[in-house]
């Protein structure tokens, strides 16, 4: 949220098809306060493993280094 400052952390409940890729990287660039990450659905449904993605999304800058510490998680 540009105005508040809130970051959310969600999964896409659709399947995900080259399409649907293609359209969250064209709306990633299109609005720059918008970032989308993707993990396998077996590394979401882990609940450490999300609480971990979930904590370091979270945060106000999230960097390389930051992705490279949770791991499994790939920029759009």
């Amino acid at each position: 949220d540009k105005n508040g400052g809130g970051i959310a952390v969600y999964p896409i409940e659709s399947e995900v098809t080259e399409r649907l890729l293609t359209c969250l990287t064209l709306r990633a660039r299109l609005n720059p306060e918008l970032r989308y990450f993707v993990t396998a659905r077996v590394r979401w449904e882990n609940e450490s493993a999300r609480k971990l993605i979930e904590n370091s999304l979270r945060r106000k800058n999230v960097t390389a280094s930051t992705i490279a510490a949770v791991g499994g998680l790939v920029e759009l």
